[in-house]
């Protein structure tokens, strides 16, 4: 049995997944690597365990494993990863920089900083720019 029910980040959109097909029993087995960032679960320990799950399963296509990955993000750490600008993840390596930086140690100063300085930019839609503001936000939380 195959499942396809979950709606996806547009950070994901210029994928090719018409023909994404996932096994139920592969999800199974993905369910047990959730990550939601309250746990004691370190983000180190979570790509490292996420890693690890692909390899075991020969997963090798990028645009599937950013798809499983982005499927292990909860609460909070999944809304992030839908403040992601679209079409913004090229690759695993992409997403898994994006989420070090949101989730590793934060400087709150910075953030704060940016975000005071944070102006729309002429060209930028008030989405865009809500979009780059909630980012902003997460790496807060």
């Amino acid at each position: 049995m195959y499942h396809t029910q979950f709606v996806l980040s547009g950070c994901f959109s210029h994928f090719s997944l018409n023909q994404l097909s996932i096994p139920d029993e592969l999800l199974d087995h993905l369910s047990l690597l959730k990550f939601d960032g309250e746990d004691r679960t370190s983000i180190t320990k979570h790509i490292y365990d996420f890693l690890h799950f692909c390899e075991s399963h020969e997963i090798d296509s990028e645009e599937l494993l950013c798809i499983l990955f982005f499927l292990t993000l909860e609460g909070h750490v999944n809304r992030w990863c839908h403040t992601l600008p679209p079409t913004s993840v090229h690759s695993l390596l992409t997403l898994l920089m994006e989420f070090h930086q949101a989730f590793g140690k934060c400087n709150h100063q910075d953030v704060y900083e940016r975000i005071s300085r944070l102006i729309m930019k002429p060209v930028e839609s008030v989405e865009d720019f809500s979009t780059r503001f909630l980012h902003l936000c997460h790496k807060i939380i």
